[in-house]
């Protein structure tokens, strides 16, 4: 018998052209806001189905809770985004577009939250001069990996952060490397977290639902089927121990955003021994990606790049035992290795080893899910990191 979760979505169409869920999940609630309520602008390029799941609900929550008006400028990737929000969208055609906007518009709000990467960022230090607005950057660990932007940040990254009002940053890495580059910079850690209410919820859901566990076990793997996530690797390495463990089944869940990649993955899995022990699933609903972390026994992700994952809280949550790449803010939020396995980014020797550690021993796998549940529900929960957010923006504005 396949796990629920399979069961549920095996005769579903995978290639991740999913309807977006709808109703309170992904809405934000309408807070009361006086005629003097401070205008905010939040600029998150790319709006697509996926973007309800990132930290741009809980800051636009947290702002909204505050009687403030928040207005979301962003690119929409496709026509999937008219969910229902108290908020209002502005919908730019291109970058050009919200550069032209931040331009003749920005005056009218009295804040602008948005990247430290995005090229539009560069124009903020200008408007801030000319207009007197102030802004807030959100940082990731894309900023200082090697061959990412590093080489950026003695010019235009400097540029951008050293006007910033506040600097957001996911981990204690990052903060210590803008420090070196702009003293005394003010500056609030603020790592991707889960919403702890939202998955305690789910959580409860699951386990009254659940019924008794047959005897496969799932490794898990959450994120675009891409090259730099490394999902070659994981179905190269699960091959390799695929005739020493029958009793487990792989799991890709996410958008397969490169066809010929895809294609060659589908060739792969379905030769043996990998014919029926590898389950490719496209997009799905918050209720149902939650349903395969709480059914999966390991989640993996292979990256060859990474910021700070936000699958890695979400796994963390679920105790999942976790083997990743030791890329990015990775190795942060694992604790090191002490919360899950790390393995040089791109060995598929040591990956394999990883797995077959955590799939012949239970007890391991115990012990790194508790003490990953313990870290996440320590460090990497909205309704806590908020606090400290809106405390510092409300001293800003």
């Amino acid at each position: 018998m396949m796990s629920e979760a399979i069961r549920t979505l095996r005769g579903t169409d995978a290639t991740g052209l999913y309807p977006l869920p709808s109703g309170a999940d992904c809405s934000i609630r309408r807070y009361k806001r006086d005629a003097n309520a401070k205008r905010v602008l939040y600029v998150a390029e790319g709006l697509d189905r996926t973007w309800s799941q990132k930290e741009v609900w809980a800051i636009i929550e947290s702002l909204e809770r505050q009687g403030m008006r928040v207005t979301l400028l962003t690119t929409p990737k496709d026509d999937g985004c008219n969910l229902r929000q108290s908020f209002s969208i502005v919908k730019a055609r291109s970058k050009w577009s919200m550069i032209m906007y931040l331009l003749t518009k920005a005056w009218q709000y009295d804040a602008v939250i948005t990247y430290v990467t995005r090229s539009y960022a560069v124009m903020l230090p200008i408007i801030k001069m000319l207009t007197g607005i102030r802004y807030v950057l959100k940082s990731d660990g894309f900023i200082f990996s090697p061959g990412q932007m590093g080489e950026l940040i003695p010019g235009t990254i400097w540029w951008r952060v050293r006007f910033a009002d506040l600097l957001l940053v996911e981990s204690p890495r990052i903060r210590e490397s803008f420090a070196r580059i702009v003293p005394r910079r003010n500056m609030l850690l603020c790592p991707n977290s889960v919403f702890e209410r939202k998955l305690s919820k789910l959580l409860q859901e699951f386990s009254h639902k659940a019924g008794q566990k047959d005897s496969r076990h799932i490794i898990l793997f959450v994120g675009r089927i891409v090259p730099s996530k490394g999902v070659h690797l994981l179905v190269s390495s699960f091959r390799s121990l695929a005739n020493e463990f029958p009793d487990w089944h792989l799991v890709l869940v996410g958008l397969p955003k490169d066809t010929h990649y895809v294609s060659s993955i589908a060739r792969s899995i379905n030769e043996a021994p990998l014919r029926g022990r590898v389950h490719v699933i496209g997009y799905v609903d918050d209720a149902d990606l939650h349903r395969f972390f709480y059914e999966a026994d390991i989640l993996c992700l292979p990256s060859y790049s990474e910021g700070s994952s936000n699958v890695i809280p979400r796994a963390m949550f679920f105790s999942n035992a976790i083997v990743a790449s030791d890329v990015g803010e990775t190795p942060y939020q694992l604790d090191e290795g002490r919360c899950g396995l790390l393995f040089e980014r791109g060995s598929e020797k040591q990956l394999e080893e990883c797995l077959r550690r955590l799939m012949s021993d239970v007890d391991l796998r115990g012990t790194l899910g508790s003490r990953a549940r313990h870290r996440v529900l320590q460090l990497f929960t909205w309704e806590r990191n908020m606090e400290g957010f809106l405390q510092r923006v409300l001293t800003v504005l």
